[in-house]
């Protein structure tokens, strides 16, 4: 089930991503840098997610 939780908040975080990257630009040249470390925090945050929510479902159950 972590993996469902995962790919989910995968998911959203790289929609946010997106929309936050297109309505704010980044200023300076160095955009693609940018967007490769918003993809790894994406990816660190809904791993984090993913983890957390699988442990509060085995609690609950």
């Amino acid at each position: 089930m972590t993996f469902g939780y995962f790919l989910l908040s995968v998911f959203v975080s790289i929609i946010l991503f997106f929309i936050i990257g297109i309505t704010i630009k980044p200023s300076t040249n160095d955009g693609g840098m940018v967007f490769i470390i918003g993809i790894v925090l994406s990816l660190q945050l809904s791993l984090i997610t993913a983890i957390l929510l699988n442990k509060k479902t085995e609690n609950n159950n």
